[in-house]
């Protein structure tokens, strides 16, 4: 037994819970929004074997527990259109029900056939389809004989895997289940108390027979009360830059502020902050910070609003000759475009820029970190209404 599996296979005796929590604190503290109860979980059950004779039973303990706070929904969809769903629902827990073997496969439904996948790549797969993911139950058995391996396999957010090591009969699945989940949607404090409840129930029935596991993941990123004080500083230092502060009509790179736009892409994906003139910069943070939920949806906004400002300065350029903009824009396109046509055109790059300004300071509001200013406009209406309307 490794070091991991001392730590996370909890006792079968009541009276070793709290020397257990006392092991549990010291090695595996979990992130606050995975033990916080208060936020909401959305459970998604997939069933990948409705005759079991207790399957329609585990299903609906858990339907039974839909509140404001305990969402759930439940599926028969084959394998390859999994994903799709759980991108949809975005799950912080997963509940498979279906059977299991000792080579540490899952048998699930494809194309009129039953198909094992190994439970990790499985795993990997759901995870990656839904960022909020933080728990696994596979109940079914034999399911997680590949042991911590299958925690591993969850977000860098880290998170738990339940599941039983060897056989396991249909009604005790079901009633570890339903007493898992009432325990999680009620007082337990984390899933891993309300594990110990289970069990602690399920050994007054079953006494030995009890097969069921847990297995936990360390947390890749930093300590959430860390991570709330720094990221949202990173973030803005990604968008504390000329690109995002010069008018268009004092720029004097047009291919350093679209090299400058791209870069700014570049640290939504990796976490890398690039500058014209350092190369990397110090500003760079870890790339698994952007797989916290909250900084996730906002990336997906930030980049479509970037996408945009990157759409509006290429637009306003085409034909151009040279490099920089002429305070003048007299034949900056070798007089193909009036006058007036280039300064709305280049008040529209600045507009698209002061979007993506607008949602970072929405993201970091009440954070304690400075906003943003804003991007004058290049030109104001009056200069717009005395401009040349002929090129």
């Amino acid at each position: 037994m490794d070091d991991l599996e001392r730590v996370c296979r909890l006792p079968s005796a009541p009276n070793a819970v709290a020397n257990r929590e006392l092991n549990l604190v010291s090695h595996l503290t979990l992130p606050a929004d995975i033990c916080d109860t208060d936020a909401m979980e959305k459970v998604l059950v997939w069933v990948c074997a409705p005759e079991l004779s207790f399957a329609a039973d585990e299903v609906s303990s858990i339907i039974r527990l839909r509140s404001a706070d305990f969402k759930v929904m439940d599926t028969d969809v084959d394998w390859p259109d999994l994903a799709r769903v759980v991108s949809g629902f975005r799950p912080t827990i997963f509940h498979f029900i279906g059977h299991g073997d000792a080579s540490g496969n899952v048998m699930v439904p494809e194309n009129g056939h039953r198909v094992g996948y190994n439970a990790v790549r499985v795993i990997r797969t759901i995870s990656a389809a839904s960022a909020e993911l933080t728990g696994v139950f596979l109940s079914g058995c034999y399911s997680v004989g590949a042991g911590p391996d299958l925690a591993q396999s969850l977000t860098p957010a880290g998170g738990w895997v339940i599941g039983t090591r060897t056989g396991v009969d249909d009604d005790l699945a079901k009633y570890f289940a339903e007493r898992f989940y009432s325990h999680l949607s009620g007082s337990a404090q984390s899933p891993h108390e309300a594990f110990e409840v289970a069990r602690c129930y399920a050994d007054t029935i079953w006494e030995d027979e009890v097969p069921h596991a847990i297995w936990s993941e360390f947390s890749r990123l930093p300590p959430v009360s860390e991570m709330s004080r720094t990221i949202y500083t990173c973030i803005r230092r990604v968008f504390d830059r000329p690109a995002f502060q010069t008018p268009m009509r004092m720029e004097l790179s047009l291919k350093d502020l679209a090299d400058a736009m791209e870069d700014v892409i570049h640290a939504l994906g990796t976490g890398e902050v690039r500058s014209r003139r350092y190369g990397v910069s110090s500003a760079s943070f870890p790339a698994e910070w952007l797989n916290e939920a909250t900084i996730s949806k906002f990336v997906v906004g930030l980049r479509k609003k970037v996408t945009a400002a990157q759409a509006a300065l290429k637009y306003a350029t085409e034909g151009t000759a040279g490099d920089y903009v002429s305070p003048t824009l007299i034949n900056f396109d070798g007089g193909q475009t009036t006058q007036v046509e280039w300064m709305k055109r280049l008040n529209d790059v600045d507009r698209k820029r002061n979007a993506v300004i607008s949602a970072v300071n929405k993201l970091i509001a009440d954070q304690g970190v400075g906003k943003l200013p804003s991007i004058s406009l290049s030109f104001s209406k009056a200069e717009v209404d005395g401009a040349q309307q002929e090129p």
